[in-house]
């Protein structure tokens, strides 16, 4: 799948690294807090309404404050959205220190496309803050991952105007790494991640993420390849096993 390309995208949590799961324990502590520990014991209707909310404030300028107004809501709380982001930016912060993990088969891959002279982005619509955790005081992540020293461009939430599924951070990744969309190629573990980069006109790796189960059947319909983890990836890229 890399013939003729000379960059390859990936997307973060889910894709790159294993902190969905971290989220949805935020969200859990964050309902429990905000009185409705049921919807903290449902994480699959938890998850959902977080797409759901991040689908419907994709244009305002921090969707995930429209979640929490709506999960604020949802859970019969007076508090307004602001106060409630930062209690789940509080919350968080702990976990994304020493949980969130590497996805197998990341490190050795990146490691391996940047040997082979590709230029690589991360293209992510989470916080840089978060990316400067998981490099210098996560001990999972910081031994293995050095993002500033690998990527030749980080793109975050800082960076663009609209998350996924609108193809902003891929248009934005592409003009950075200064190649066309047929000249990439990414890895994108979720729905919306997947028609954001098609959205761009770049073909699309889906990498297998648990998180991502209810949207199965569209993801392997939709994208150009799909792996179940990124051990896989050297494979369909061609390279050879070592």
């Amino acid at each position: 799948m890399l013939k003729g390309k000379k960059a390859v995208i990936f997307d973060l949590d889910g894709t790159l690294i294993d902190s969905l799961g971290i989220w949805s324990a935020v969200d859990e502590l964050l309902a429990t807090s905000l009185g409705r520990p049921d919807l903290a014991a449902d994480p699959v209707t938890l998850a959902r309404l977080r797409e759901d909310a991040l689908v419907r404030h994709a244009l305002e300028p921090n969707p995930y404050v429209g979640f929490c107004a709506d999960l604020a809501a949802f859970c019969g709380s007076p508090l307004p959205g602001e106060e409630v982001h930062r209690e789940r930016y509080h919350i968080s912060r702990a976990l994304l220190k020493s949980d969130v993990r590497l996805k197998p088969g990341a490190a050795a891959f990146v490691k391996t496309l940047s040997e082979r002279g590709f230029k690589l982005a991360v293209a992510t619509t989470t916080k840089r803050a978060n990316i400067d955790i998981y490099e210098t005081v996560n001990p999972h992540i910081a031994p293995e991952l050095a993002f500033s020293s690998v990527f030749d461009a980080i793109l975050t939430r800082e960076n663009v105007s609209r998350i996924k599924p609108d193809p902003e951070v891929y248009h934005l990744a592409l003009e950075t790494l200064g190649v066309r969309a047929d000249e990439a190629l990414v890895f994108e573990d979720s729905l919306p991640g997947l028609r954001a980069a098609h959205a761009a006109g770049i073909q699309t790796v889906v990498v297998r993420d648990p998180w991502s189960e209810a949207d199965r059947a569209r993801l392997l319909e939709e994208a150009d390849a799909h792996v179940d983890s990124l051990c896989d990836a050297p494979e369909i890229c061609g390279f050879t096993r070592s």
